[in-house]
């Protein structure tokens, strides 16, 4: 359902502030800085800037004060991670450590992958980077770690290092909302 309510006005954060959001299959470029050179295939630039969520922001919670959420600079997935790029993963990561991700469910091969838990998106964005790293030559770091060590099983709770550059979970309905919105500009 879309909303009438216009979207915040953008304005870009100190340029030494980093909040970043997490993101299912997404990387994040979290340089604290602009990313520079064209997007990665696939992907979009989405721009630095701030929103307001709670109660003001069609919160439900009526005890959710209004906050000001400052986001940088970004790059992020065009389109949802699809049951065949989730179990692509899952079959390398099998191989690598990544013993306890399911198979990935949909209506079909090309439709967003569905029914997967926190956990399970979590590890799986940690060998997507991994996985990543091994096709195409590059360095980027896993996001999540348990004691140090990248989350590759179980279901303890990870940290997450924002300074990484691999991918990661959304998880904030407010945030997301704003990031279709510039998505849909950028299209």
């Amino acid at each position: 359902m879309k909303s009438n309510k216009p979207m915040p006005k953008i304005k870009a954060p100190s340029p030494k502030r980093l909040n970043m959001i997490e993101a299912a299959g997404l990387r994040l470029i979290a340089d604290d800085g602009v990313p520079t050179g064209p997007p990665p295939a696939g992907m979009a630039l989405i721009p630095a800037g701030s929103f307001t969520m709670g109660r003001t922001s069609g919160d439900t919670d009526i005890n959710a004060p209004p906050v000001t959420v400052n986001v940088s600079a970004f790059y992020m997935g065009k389109y949802e991670v699809t049951k065949e790029e989730w179990d692509e993963v899952k079959t390398w990561g099998a191989a690598n450590g990544y013993t306890d991700l399911p198979t990935g469910g949909g209506k079909a091969a090309d439709h967003p992958v569905q029914e997967s838990n926190w956990y399970a998106i979590v590890k799986w964005c940690n060998a997507r980077t991994e996985y990543e790293n091994v096709l195409n030559g590059t360095s980027l770091v896993p996001c999540y770690t348990v004691g140090g060590a990248t989350y590759k099983t179980g279901s303890s709770t990870p940290d997450c290092n924002w300074a990484a550059s691999g991918y990661r979970h959304r998880r904030s309905l407010a945030v997301d909302r704003w990031l279709r919105h510039h998505l849909h500009s950028l299209a």
